[in-house]
């Protein structure tokens, strides 16, 4: 997503802008959208302001996130309070800064923290934030460059960092299963484990649209949603996996790996409940004793 290329930042900081705001879908009347865009003189106006923000910035480019869509669909879940201006990314150049980290006119990136959750995010001409939430772009990447990465791309590298650093987990020990490989974070995640060298086994419920251009990616193999294991433990089939659904897809996915297999699960997609009870865990190790470690 990307917006107009932006003025000059002392510019930018005294003309007013247009935002999206979205509303919780309860308190919106039949019909009619739960988002909409908005003009305001300034982005104190906006809804949630972080009282905390030193820096304010103006946004040039964003992404599209699970969480954003369903925060503009105005649903519960993953959003503190509404309204709010969704987009947990963004990517600009600081129009206004009164901390001693960033210079007026210096090119800045956000990745989550409580962007578009806790307080107004990236869908806007402009957003504040604290300081010490940005980073400068890496020298090889443009502003929309580092947008094409985004929170998909950055939770995919740290998955596959986990696997290999905390799980131990090497190409010489088997496949490596990717589920939600069709989404952002597992089609990062299938290119990056490719580029390791592993044996990629990609899982996604859109198998026959999408498996040639994830065997383009790097998968060996492209197979349906896990189903669920009628035991605690199945066949031990992965030696490592990259979960990005979460619920029963996590708690399946459990159950196949490996011993001494590891798992790195930010997923959510697929919800909680009770298969998915004891799976929860940014990476969880296999181990015995104890059976279920957090790595």
């Amino acid at each position: 997503l990307s917006t107009p290329a932006p003025p000059p930042a002392a510019a930018a900081a005294r003309r007013g802008l247009r935002a999206l705001v979205a509303r919780s879908r309860k308190d919106v009347p039949e019909g009619e959208a739960a988002s909409s865009l908005v003009d305001v003189a300034a982005v104190s106006a906006l809804p949630r302001q972080d009282p905390k923000a030193d820096v304010e910035v103006e946004i040039s480019h964003s992404t599209l996130n699970y969480k954003d869509a369903m925060i503009v669909l105005g649903q519960k879940g993953v959003v503190r309070d509404f309204p709010i201006t969704p987009g947990i990314d963004y990517a600009g150049v600081v129009a206004r800064s009164s901390s001693p980290l960033w210079r007026e006119g210096d090119a800045v990136v956000l990745t989550g923290n409580k962007a578009g959750q806790y307080f107004d995010g990236g869908y806007a001409e402009r957003a504040t934030c604290r300081a010490e939430w940005l980073v400068a772009p890496p020298p090889a990447l443009s502003l929309a460059q580092t947008m094409v990465v985004g929170t998909a791309g950055v939770t995919a590298a740290m998955c596959v960092d986990y696997l290999q650093r905390f799980g131990e987990v090497q190409p010489s020990h088997g496949p490596v299963l990717v589920t939600g490989a069709a989404g952002g974070l597992g089609q990062v995640a299938v290119a990056l484990l490719h580029a390791r060298g592993f044996e990629v086994v990609a899982s996604t419920g859109r198998a026959e649209a999408l498996g040639d251009h994830l065997r383009a990616l790097g998968a060996s193999d492209v197979v349906g949603r896990l189903q669920p294991e009628p035991k605690p433990l199945g066949k031990q089939l992965w030696a490592g996996v990259v979960d990005s659904v979460g619920g029963a897809t996590l708690a399946a996915a459990l159950a196949q790996t490996r011993y001494r297999g590891a798992v790195a699960s930010p997923g959510v997609a697929g919800g909680g409940g009770q298969s998915a009870r004891g799976a929860a865990g940014d990476c969880a190790r296999l181990t015995s004793p104890p059976p279920f470690g957090r790595g």
